[in-house]
């Protein structure tokens, strides 16, 4: 495997999409998960499989093509990329950090959906592609798997200060179902719905430009998001303005573009009691942010979800 310290320091960005520090520090989270333990007379070590995993992740090359370059076989590669990217995306404290960062807690994590243009297989039917927004989200792996209870999810907690045990949640737009495992903002009627709905839309506002940060950096997967959050907030060395974050990928990029309604469905007992937890938490000691009653006297919560972003 291509030798990472020799690398000069701009080539190593370039190659990896992260520093040779944050490198090394990624490697020392997850060396544990990725240790070799067979009896294989030439094992890879973990600093090569991380190698491995990066190049194939920052670059977007199928995992043919950097089994060349790396000189191994498709299968080694494929199976690099799997477990590695498990061990970096085990790491991630998700629910403690989203109640740390946007005072959201048992929250795993935010999704949205777009769909992304692409051009069809040579040999695809005429129906490619014409999918309805709800049948892609539950034949999806994530979403059938989400809706059916079976993505091994961490039992319900109790939030701060509390002793009422909450389902650990994903939060989502009104286009996706209300799940008790998949939020979304209520009606807006009354005030504390209103509440919820602003700490709701503040807590989703780091899934609201990941995919046009993602497609000019990375290109595959969680563990790419992991990845990305882990190096844009702890490379101090990065140069401004921030490396991890090109310019204006965001706006304009009309290859993303938005879906519509998920599902009709109506919502199960469990799924609106969870919601009604999370609401009346937020009106507690405990999860009230100081600044949600004024925010909800100046009128700013009566504006739509994407005006309450700006917040």
């Amino acid at each position: 495997v291509r030798p990472m310290h020799g690398m000069d320091e701009e080539v190593h960005f370039k190659y990896f999409w992260m520093s040779s520090s944050r490198f090394d520090d990624v490697l020392r989270h997850i060396r544990p998960y990725i240790r070799y333990s067979g009896m294989h007379s030439c094992p890879i070590m973990p600093q090569d499989r991380l190698a491995v995993n990066l190049r194939v992740l920052a670059s977007g090359n199928n995992q043919r093509s950097v089994a060349q370059s790396y000189m191994m076989l498709p299968t080694t590669v494929s199976l690099i990329v799997t477990e590695v990217c498990k061990a970096i995306w085990a790491w991630t404290k998700i629910s403690k950090e989203f109640w740390r960062v946007w005072n959201f807690p048992n929250c795993l994590g935010c999704i949205d959906g777009k769909h992304v243009i692409i051009q069809a297989p040579s040999r695809a039917v005429i129906s490619y592609g014409r999918e309805s927004d709800g049948g892609i989200f539950q034949e999806c792996s994530f979403g059938r798997k989400l809706l059916h209870g079976k993505l091994n999810l961490p039992p319900p907690a109790n939030p701060p200060g509390t002793t009422v045990n909450v389902l650990h949640v994903f939060l989502g737009d009104a286009a996706f179902p209300l799940h008790q495992n998949l939020m979304q903002p209520f009606p807006g009627v009354v005030d504390a719905q209103r509440i919820y709905n602003y700490r709701h839309s503040c807590a989703r506002r780091v899934v609201e430009n990941s995919f046009g940060i993602l497609a000019k950096t990375v290109k595959v997967g969680k563990a790419c998001v992991a990845l990305h959050n882990y190096v844009s907030s702890t490379d101090t060395a990065s140069p401004q303005p921030p490396a991890y974050i090109p310019p204006r990928v965001v706006a304009g990029d009309n290859n993303l573009l938005d879906i519509g309604c998920l599902s009709k469905a109506r919502a199960t007992r469990a799924a609106i009691t969870a919601q009604n937890d999370f609401k009346s938490f937020f009106l507690t000691p405990e999860g009230l942010v100081r600044w949600q009653e004024n925010v909800l006297r100046k009128g700013m919560l009566n504006r739509t979800e994407d005006n309450t972003r700006l917040l």
